[in-house]
């Protein structure tokens, strides 16, 4: 016999999803890649500090890098950026959204049906808003790593790259960073527990709601 775990059970429940909003609604592709995007530009900031601090910038030719024809080939690389980053937070932040998915629903499976279940008969508009909140989780979860990457290349960039800066100034760069990048990573945080918990409460009020209506039963199907 087949045994769908936790994490393929929630890949399955995502698929469903995606074709119930490519079919009934339309995916809005653009929002998708903007999201990436977003994603990605963070992943790419302190990618580009890390490879400076290591190999130096007197190779880089900024200008043709800033080209209009060099902006494909870059968007395109962020992009990626962005695809990696935000499936590989996902794998990192799953155990912790399963707690939190646990205030509203008790298994995976109550939650998979609930969410399959409303996706399938709420109105636009509820799925709209629903998609917009999961959105803004995505990116503000990715963003908490991207945050903590990015202290973490600042700081070595200042003291490989800034050596010859007086000490003092390296010190307040790097007290400045580390305040900065922690109160991103702080906010960046909580934003996403708030959200992800006012989303996975949203899913069970619509799914009460759609059942005592009786929206979607058997009976309703003539």
């Amino acid at each position: 016999m087949y045994v769908v775990d936790d994490k393929n059970a929630i890949v399955l429940s995502e698929i469903c999803v995606i074709s119930i909003l490519s079919e009934g609604l339309g995916m809005n592709t653009t929002a998708l890649f903007v999201e990436l995007i977003v994603i990605g530009t963070g992943a790419a900031i302190w990618l580009i500090l890390l490879l400076v601090s290591i190999f130096g910038y007197t190779w880089v030719s900024w200008k043709e890098t800033t080209a209009l024809v060099a902006l494909i080939p870059v968007l395109s690389l962020v992009y990626v950026l962005g695809i990696v980053v935000d499936y590989l937070v996902f794998l990192l932040y799953g155990k912790w959204d399963k707690r939190l998915r646990r205030y509203k629903f008790p298994n995976n499976e109550e939650y998979e049906n609930a969410r399959i279940y409303v996706y399938t008969y709420a109105t636009s508009n509820i799925i709209n808003r629903l998609e917009y909140d999961r959105s803004r989780i995505r990116i503000v979860r990715a963003w908490s790593i991207n945050f903590c990457f990015l202290a973490i290349s600042t700081l070595i960039f200042v003291w490989v790259r800034l050596s010859l800066m007086r000490l003092n100034l390296r010190l307040g760069i790097f007290i400045f960073s580390v305040l900065a990048f922690g109160i991103g990573i702080a906010s960046t945080l909580y934003v996403w527990r708030t959200l992800s918990l006012g989303y996975y409460s949203q899913i069970a009020q619509a799914n009460v709601f759609l059942k005592n209506e009786g929206i979607g039963k058997s009976s309703d199907v003539k």
